[in-house]
């Protein structure tokens, strides 16, 4: 199997596994791999899909903002919303 072929598979497998929960909560911290996440359940789910992000300690104010910006921009530029 080329990397190629393993990655599409991957990708696969995760969109099946999406598509079995039907209704998913993403934690988002603003991340690549919760952005990622985020994206391919929003792609596969539309709006039953939920981003959480939990205001703490560890996330500074001023990225609080930007965690809801690309939480936004990723559903708007879509096309979906």
């Amino acid at each position: 199997m080329t990397q190629n072929t393993v990655l599409h598979h991957k990708m696969e497998l995760l969109k099946n596994n999406l598509k079995k929960m039907g209704r998913v909560g993403i934690a988002f911290s603003g991340g690549v791999d919760s952005t990622f996440l985020l994206k391919v359940a929003h792609e596969v789910l539309g709006k039953e899909v939920i981003a959480l992000t939990v205001s703490s300690c560890f996330i500074p104010k001023r990225e609080q903002g930007i965690i809801v910006f690309a939480h936004m921009e990723l559903i708007f530029d879509n096309g979906t919303e």
